[in-house]
């Protein structure tokens, strides 16, 4: 994030909760719930991957088009939003 308000809550988070004499670790995961907050909204804004893939369960019409059941369906989740 850019935000300097942000930025400062979360490092005031880390030096509450793992202090400054270690880095954090995944343990720490739990106890972090602002840091955990941002890397969900960050995931949320930009995925990590640019498709999602799923199968049809049964035949359907989206749009006009005909999806048949078995379809595997590839959504760009990169442009929705």
């Amino acid at each position: 994030t850019n935000n300097p308000r942000v930025l400062k809550k979360a490092q005031q988070e880390i030096d509450k909760v793992v202090g400054k004499q270690r880095i954090v670790g995944e343990l720490d995961g739990p106890n972090l719930p602002y840091i955990q907050a941002i890397i969900n909204e960050t995931f949320r804004l930009h995925p990590p991957i640019p498709l999602l893939v799923r199968k049809s369960v049964e035949a359907c019409n989206v749009e006009g088009y005909q999806v048949p059941a078995g379809s595997l369906l590839f959504v760009n989740i990169w442009s929705i939003g």
